[in-house]
């Protein structure tokens, strides 16, 4: 009977212990870090750096993590660092590496912390990472033994993205709300002389534009040592840079000659660490980088294909290394100019015939005053005041056509300088284009439709493709008026001027008798 009591207590001893043991040992394993404020193109990387008991966020029991690949190298490694190595000096167990870590470490943006992760990263088990998923805008690292870890990107950074800075944190089902932000880039264009800014506008050839890069900073900007910062810019060949018109403003005060330029065939405005200039332009992650510079509209691609320009901006995209390495670049930005062309059809009113040899002047009014189009190659090359009107471009029909290229949406006016004879002058005509362009913020520059009206008239669309408006200007020829008797009035002349001629002729032989 003692025996079967004994072997009771035993066995309700041994569920017991296995109660208490085995959900005990399930928490040890089953840890688990979320990762906030990032999003799906990231994966994250977890190592234990240091394995123990985890209590309230407090590690007792401190031993080397299953992360750390050669903790001896580890720990010379952080004896041996320029910023470290005072501290650690007297370190010889993974106990005195983390009772040194808290003395000295003050804040998580303290250099010290910032540093230790750095040399962590080159001591790295690769095989002992345990991967985040993503889901419901959340990071989520599951599984995790108690202890302390060292978290960090894992995958390559994509296209206009940033890294995370390195993490540590012991785990205590810790919930982590990070910054993986990336600078970002617009592009906009404005006629020159205005600050009205789109990312598409029309201009006419010869018309002088202003383009306008705006750059910002990532969240992140505080915790980059160093920053690199590159506007790379692409005009089209229809675009001519205006050579000493670049400007670079740090939150609007002038920053040109701390940025490197070329302008070859790309504008490149650079700057190799932007952390240079903290100080003394105040830069921080509200800070607003501008770039302008004027461009010459000269001999554009007409029409739907537009004259766009692009521009990118490469950046540090790793707050872990420094501005030599690590660069990523924003998506392409663009701002496109639209230019269209006229076609002037001269016809005969009565019978529709195409007349040649009709001469036009195409004339505005800018801010009140009248100005001619001179125009070159089919393209307005400028456009000339009304006393200089000799140096404005006649241009004359051909098989009853003429075609003037370079033309924005606007009105102009139609001058017949010269009339067929036979046929009534007219008065000036009134021309209206006018277009529809994307919507700012759109992910791409269209020119979605395309008018002109004549004189108020009804509004005639435009071809997209080659940008052209077409316009029909009739000629009235001029009236010939009947006359009857005519063979009447030259006989009776030729009467009258017989009966005076023999007049005079008997008058004078009467003289003579």
């Amino acid at each position: 009977m003692k025996k079967i009591i004994n072997r009771a207590t035993l066995f309700i001893v041994t569920i017991i212990s296995l109660c208490i043991i085995v959900p005990f040992s399930r928490a040890l394993s089953d840890y688990k870090i979320e990762i906030t404020g990032s999003s799906s193109v990231h994966t994250y990387g977890a190592w234990q750096i240091f394995k123990g008991n985890v209590h309230d966020g407090v590690l007792s029991d401190i031993d080397w993590g299953t992360g750390i690949e050669d903790p001896s190298a580890f720990l010379t490694a952080l004896k041996q660092d320029s910023l470290l190595k005072n501290h650690f000096i007297e370190a010889s167990d993974a106990y005195d590496v983390v009772l040194t870590l808290s003395e000295i470490v003050t804040s998580d943006d303290a250099d010290e912390i910032k540093q230790f992760a750095e040399v962590v990263n080159k001591y790295l088990q690769a095989d002992k990472v345990v991967n985040s998923s993503f889901s419901e805008n959340k990071h989520t690292i599951s599984g995790l033994d108690a202890g302390y870890y060292f978290i960090k990107d894992v995958n390559s950074i994509d296209v206009g993205s940033a890294a995370t800075r390195y993490i540590l944190k012991v785990t205590n089902d810790t919930a982590i709300k990070v910054k993986a932000d990336a600078p970002t880039l617009t592009k906009q264009v404005s006629h020159h002389g205005l600050e009205d800014f789109h990312d598409t506008i029309s201009a006419e050839s010869g018309a002088l534009v202003t383009f306008k890069l705006t750059g910002t900073l990532p969240d992140t900007y505080a915790d980059y040592k160093t920053y690199y910062y590159h506007f790379i810019d692409n005009l089209p060949s229809g675009l001519d840079y205006i050579k000493g018109s670049l400007k670079v403003t740090i939150d609007g005060v002038d920053a040109t000659d701390m940025f490197t330029t070329t302008n070859d065939d790309t504008l490149d405005i650079a700057i190799n660490d932007l952390a240079t200039l903290n100080a003394s332009f105040h830069i921080t992650e509200e800070t607003k980088i501008v770039v302008t510079y004027d461009a010459m509209v000269l001999n554009p691609t007409l029409g739907l294909i537009g004259n766009m320009n692009t521009a990118m901006l490469e950046y540090s995209s790793n707050p872990n290394a420094d501005h030599t390495s690590d660069r990523q670049k924003t998506v392409q930005a663009e701002a496109t100019i639209y230019t269209y062309q006229l076609e002037i059809n001269k016809i005969n009113s009565k019978n529709n015939d195409a007349l040649s040899g009709v001469k036009f002047r195409l004339y505005k009014y800018e801010n009140g005053v009248k100005k001619y189009a001179k125009v070159e190659n089919g393209f307005i090359s400028a456009w000339v005041l009304e006393d200089d009107i000799a140096s404005a471009t006649e241009l004359e029909t051909k098989d009853g056509k003429i075609t003037i290229a370079g033309l924005a949406s606007g009105t102009y006016y139609l001058n017949e300088s010269y009339t067929l004879p036979g046929y009534n002058s007219i008065s000036d005509l009134k021309l209206v284009i006018e277009d529809t362009l994307s919507v700012d913020g759109s992910l791409t520059s269209e020119l979605k439709d395309l008018t002109v009206a004549l004189d108020g008239g009804e509004k005639v669309k435009g071809d997209l493709t080659s940008g052209k408006v077409s316009i029909t200007v009739k000629n009235v020829p001029g009236i010939l008026l009947p006359s009857t008797g005519g063979i009447g009035v030259i006989v009776i002349y030729a009467l009258g001027i017989s009966l005076v001629v023999l007049s005079i002729t008997l008058i004078i032989k009467r003289k003579h008798e």
